[in-house]
């Protein structure tokens, strides 16, 4: 007989088409996740599936699949076997090469023939792993959230503001207010108004000290609040671990739970929107976290460069040019003034410093932006601009020209912090809020300035704490 080892190469390229259409049936004709939807009655349960958005043929793909599957193994045993039987007699070599190779042929062309029953059976696989993962998606507070809205009596925001509380507590929400307190004191932490005349950078670091404040405080609350979690947020904790459970059983179980499972979903989100209203200061926590933000971010850009914008403005109150020379013109006006230049100028030829308009003027400027500081409320206060204001003027001899021009520069520097206070706490920063009232129980007009805003939060910070 002829010598078929020429064959080889052929008939091995067969076997390892065999096995490997074997490798992806056959686990398929034993697959759990398979095997689970061939115990629905679809016709039972058809207006489950669309009720939970079950969206697929699943009917026609599990029958498609189970006829696919032993279509599929069928083929596949006999083609087996018939490669089984040419491979015997290659071996033996009891049949010719040209009805060995018509053979092999044979079986690669009818092996080839089952790619598209694997194609749909393919298909019909993708729709009942899709359908199950349907399903899974639903076992989870966020899948399960419309339907439980849809089978309660309750307003859908209640079963909302309930879900959103128990995210807050259990820090589950990347933009719970954990998250945002988290990011609103780095940014507070962060600013700083080193450009910024001494005075004015401490006037705006005040507001930022007072929000900072009234973030702890904040924060101490929500810490507290997670450390001794109300009753309601325990009951939902154990019924997400439920639903992770639930998550185990075989599809018909899982579909025919969710209605009861979304009843009692809605029943637990109502109870922890109860408990979230009963708790007064959780309805501050928002309303709280946005006026921490809008303190920021007026503190971080608008402001300051609206003050440096009035630094230099010709007509501002606080121009240190202009106000020292409106204060050195009255400084040295009338018949007071006369004698001033006229006392100053004597002592001048003694060896005394004395001081003209313009000079006075300059002096005052210095003074203005270097100051850091315009209370005198108390003893402190007092003390450290005495001693600045020594600095200052120590060319000048005690008690004359020295108490005059402190007392001068004194009033300078008092209105110019005044007249920067009024400006930076009268700057306009929002619009009333009339839902922020409401959650408050507060009617009539919002806070408008960063004065009002940082009074409010620091009322609120109170609140928190009390």
């Amino acid at each position: 007989m002829e010598n078929l080892d020429h064959l080889n190469p052929e008939l091995e390229q067969i076997q390892q088409l065999l096995k490997a259409v074997r490798a992806a049936v056959e686990p398929l004709s034993h697959d759990r996740r398979l095997g689970q939807w061939q115990r629905i009655n679809f016709d039972r349960h058809d207006l489950l599936f669309k009720e939970y958005g079950l969206q697929g043929n699943y009917k026609k793909a599990r029958n498609a699949s189970v006829t696919g599957i032993r279509t599929i193994l069928h083929e596949l045993a006999r083609l087996e076997n018939e490669y089984g039987d040419l491979a015997i007699d290659i071996r033996r070599r009891s049949i010719t090469d040209q009805a060995a190779m018509a053979a092999a042929v044979n079986i690669k062309n009818q092996a080839e023939l089952l790619e598209p029953l694997l194609r749909d059976l393919d298909a019909s696989c993708r729709v009942l792993f899709q359908g199950q993962e349907q399903l899974y998606r639903l076992y989870s507070l966020a899948g399960l959230l419309p339907h439980a809205k849809k089978n309660s009596k309750i307003e859908p925001e209640e079963l909302d503001q309930g879900l959103r509380f128990f995210l807050f507590i259990t820090r589950d929400d990347a933009n719970s207010g954990a998250s945002s307190l988290a990011r609103s004191l780095a940014r507070a932490t962060a600013l700083e108004f080193a450009d910024l005349p001494p005075m004015v950078g401490n006037l705006l670091e005040q507001h930022r000290l007072l929000g900072l404040a009234a973030a702890d405080r904040l924060k101490a609350y929500i810490e507290h609040l997670r450390r001794q979690p109300p009753r309601e947020v325990s009951t939902l904790m154990e019924f997400r671990d439920q639903l992770k459970e639930l998550r185990r059983q075989e599809a018909v179980k899982l579909l025919t739970e969710l209605p009861r499972l979304s009843t009692r979903y809605g029943s637990i989100l109502f109870d922890l929107a109860h408990r979230a209203r009963k708790l007064r200061p959780v309805a501050l926590i928002s309303p709280f976290l946005d006026k921490l933000e809008l303190l920021h971010n007026t503190l971080a850009g608008p402001l300051p460069a609206r003050v440096k914008e009035q630094l230099t403005a010709p007509d501002s109150s606080v121009n240190p040019e202009q106000l020292a020379a409106n204060q050195a013109a009255e400084f040295f006006l009338g018949l007071r003034g006369v004698m001033l230049s006229f006392k100053m100028l004597l002592r001048s030829l003694g060896g005394q410093k004395a001081i003209t308009a313009l000079e006075l003027q300059a002096k005052t400027v210095d003074i203005l932006k270097r100051c850091p500081a315009h209370h005198t409320r108390t003893d402190e206060e007092r003390t450290k601009l005495n001693l600045f204001l020594e600095e200052a003027l120590a060319d000048y001899t005690k008690p004359f020209p020295f108490e005059l021009l402190a007392n001068h520069l004194q009033k300078c520097v008092g209105l110019f912090g005044r007249n920067l206070e009024r400006l930076i706490n009268q700057y306009p920063v929002g619009q009333p809020g009339a839902s922020e009232a409401r959650s408050n129980g507060e009617t009539g007009n919002d806070e408008h300035t960063l004065g009002q805003l940082t009074a409010k939060l620091e009322i609120w910070g109170d609140r928190l704490e009390t």
